[in-house]
């Protein structure tokens, strides 16, 4: 394969102050803070700021379409529309750009344009406090979303044998293979260890370290299911219930 020097550029990662002069056949290559890989914005930096913006573009004419279908179609079928045309941009790849922190500054934009389209599913004026709309509509907030989607992915990885996969960077420590004696996280078998630590006898990169810490803190009930398709629907009641500021019984999430 021969590459295209008016398709091809470059990034230095580090140190990012470097900028080499790289040629093919004589043709100066472009050197790009960020460039797009399947879906998202991969920067010199490594954060998200190119992706979040990306994704606002693409919300916006539908926003505008929210803004005015809301006068003549009902609150279900606003619904409909949402998770036909907002929730596919909101769930792809969250689980690389997606953070469970609200306060991080760079999700702040889309976490107010997903705002302003719940206010206008729900006909609300622009200042409503969104949280009681999101759980009238049973929609998870874009930080709650970002732990489901990576819980599932997790569960995913955990579920499916490693011998079926190909080549992967999702290698994951459990806490009972660290011990030769029984301790309290060590009788956990799906607790895994998010750290990246020498003494470890595998390394884990940052992904997998982030998935370790989103998987450890679920509760025991809900790591322990098998199926798939019931851990979304329990693991998104959960969700919605912490949103709403409740607490579900353990016992409710084994039913």
């Amino acid at each position: 394969m021969i590459p295209n020097p008016k398709k091809t550029g470059y990034t230095v990662f580090y140190p990012t102050k470097l900028t080499p002069n790289l040629q093919i056949n004589s043709h100066h290559i472009e050197h790009h803070t960020s460039t797009k890989l399947l879906g998202i914005y991969v920067q010199q930096d490594l954060k998200h700021h190119d992706t979040i913006r990306h994704i606002i573009k693409k919300l916006q004419p539908n926003v505008r379409s929210f803004r005015y279908a809301n006068k003549y179609l009902n609150e279900n079928t606003m619904t409909e529309q949402y998770y036909t045309h907002i929730y596919p941009h909101l769930i792809g790849s969250i689980s690389i750009w997606g953070t469970d922190d609200p306060h991080k500054s760079y999700i702040q934009p889309l976490v107010r344009i997903h705002k302003r389209i719940i206010r206008y599913i729900c006909r609300s004026p622009p200042r409503a406090h969104t949280q009681p709309l999101m759980n009238r509509l049973h929609i998870l907030s874009i930080t709650n979303l970002y732990i489901l989607r990576t819980a599932v992915e997790m569960h995913h990885i955990r579920s499916t044998a490693n011998e079926n996969r190909p080549d992967h960077i999702h290698h994951y420590v459990q806490t009972s293979s660290q011990h030769r004696y029984q301790t309290r996280f060590s009788q956990r078998k799906t607790n895994y260890i998010p750290s990246n630590s020498k003494n470890q006898r595998s390394k884990m990169n940052p992904f997998a370290r982030e998935y370790s810490r989103i998987w450890n803190e679920l509760p025991s009930d809900l790591r322990e299911i098998d199926s798939t398709s019931e851990l979304k629907d329990k693991l998104k009641t959960f969700l919605l219930a912490k949103q709403s500021g409740f607490n579900i019984p353990g016992n409710l999430l084994r039913n």
